[in-house]
């Protein structure tokens, strides 16, 4: 590796990097999110009023698994 090329291999891997860090949250957006529902029987009911206990343990497990809030509070 010569020292010219570190500028670009340094910028190619925070750019990378930075990449990783948006998959990571997009996923952790679509699959974790309490708003987000998979199965076709929760979509047109409101379940905040039909099970509010599943919709706040799921919103605690959400903020559990958050990766960036257990970086920066830790």
């Amino acid at each position: 590796m010569k020292m010219q090329s570190f500028p670009v291999y340094r910028t190619l891997g925070l750019v990378a990097f930075a990449a990783t860090l948006g998959i990571y949250s997009l996923e952790h957006q679509l699959v974790y999110s309490p708003n987000v529902y998979v199965s076709k029987k929760m979509r047109k009911s409101s379940p905040e009023i039909t099970d509010p206990n599943h919709i706040i343990d799921v919103a605690s497990k959400f903020i559990s698994k958050s990766f960036f809030r257990n970086v920066f509070h830790s």
